[in-house]
């Protein structure tokens, strides 16, 4: 069982932000700003990786209720009701997007089961806000996937996902809002939410260009984009960077990029129903190392953490024998279907880098 210390991420705003998260506070003015193509631009743009919340104004749990009811494209935002919060969510990565679409596919089989043994129907849902009760009652959280019965107000199963920061130990993920959030869905649906799943995707900047230590030929590039403390760079002058075509430059970083000792880490953790009495506490039942080219290096598993009694997930009492009892993580397809991801998401950064290098250095000549 993998401990990590109570959450000390709160609603109230008080994190340490960036100075582009601060931009992209300040285009937030109102819940209506929610849906601007703008705020899903700068959420890219500004390389937002953690639930951010909104300090700007604060809003009634009825104008959240009228806001959900009206908004054409409900945007990925959590509403806390207790500090009256908007909390908005980082775009997906290619891995997480891939990883959702695992789980996703795991859960029909579930739902299937689940379906067989109790005579109900159950949903999955993608992107979608969920009501609280209890002490949270008119909060509403938003999840990327869950599993509920059809027309129930809460879900059996929550899917959660969130980025590590690599070069640390994973202390930052535990301590951080996600895992205060999977105490509240337990607390807040009234014994419904009997699994909580979280992901956690680490991924390995590509290295920006930095200045051969044997040559000058980089002495002349913006200091912004020169990072001396790398160990990796182009081999590059400015010169080169510019004759390259966006995608030419892309599939030259890419190159480099195979060369390096750069990761992709993967932790799947579980939380069950004593999640709640013992906050902060998550089964580790998968754990994969991944390099850039996407070949799996090692990974683990923890058979025992990763079965789970199909009754557990019921509320309602069920006699199930055999095999069709339990049932496992899907880790063969993380292993067949992650390395193509994590190929794509170098690919999409290596694009993006080689697009904003040339920009940077167009700038530097004006």
């Amino acid at each position: 069982m993998a401990r990590y210390p109570s959450s000390n991420y709160s609603h109230n705003g008080r994190e340490t932000v960036s100075a582009a998260e601060r931009r992209l506070l300040k285009r937030i003015r109102s819940l209506e700003d929610l849906n601007d193509p703008v705020v899903d631009q700068l959420r890219v743009t500004t390389n937002m990786t953690k639930p951010l919340p909104i300090t700007g104004f604060s809003v009634s749990p009825t104008q959240f209720s009228m806001f959900l009811f009206r908004a054409l494209r409900l945007p990925p935002v959590s509403y806390d009701a207790l500090t009256r919060r908007i909390i908005l969510y980082p775009p997906l990565s290619i891995v997480q997007r891939s990883l959702i679409q695992i789980f996703n596919n795991w859960l029909y089989v579930v739902s299937k089961r689940m379906q067989t043994l109790t005579n109900k129907a159950y949903e999955r849902m993608l992107d979608v806000q969920l009501g609280l009760g209890g002490r949270y009652q008119d909060s509403y959280y938003f999840t990327h996937l869950a599993l509920r019965e059809s027309g129930a107000k809460h879900a059996n199963i929550i899917l959660e996902t969130g980025r590590g920061m690599p070069n640390s130990d994973g202390r930052e993920f535990g301590s951080s809002y996600i895992y205060e959030k999977a105490a509240r869905w337990f607390e807040g649906s009234n014994g419904t939410v009997r699994l909580i799943i979280i992901i956690l995707v680490t991924e390995d900047p590509l290295l920006p260009l930095r200045p051969s230590p044997t040559s000058s030929a980089t002495s002349h590039l913006p200091s912004k984009i020169l990072t001396p403390s790398n160990t990796l760079y182009w081999g590059l002058t400015s010169q080169q960077i510019l004759k390259h075509s966006v995608s030419s430059l892309a599939n030259h970083i890419i190159l480099e990029d195979l060369k390096s000792d750069l990761r992709t880490k993967v932790d799947i953790y579980c939380a069950t129903q004593s999640y709640p009495g013992h906050r902060g506490y998550a089964e580790h039942v998968w754990h994969g190392t991944f390099e850039t080219s996407g070949h799996l290096c090692t990974d683990h598993t923890s058979p025992l953490a990763s079965s789970f009694s199909l009754p557990s997930l019921l509320l309602q009492k069920v006699k199930v024998q055999g095999e069709e009892k339990d049932f496992r993580i899907p880790f063969d397809e993380f292993c067949v279907l992650l390395p193509r991801a994590i190929k794509e998401s170098r690919a999409e950064q290596a694009a993006h880098l080689a697009r904003t290098t040339q920009e940077m250095i167009r700038k530097s000549r004006i």
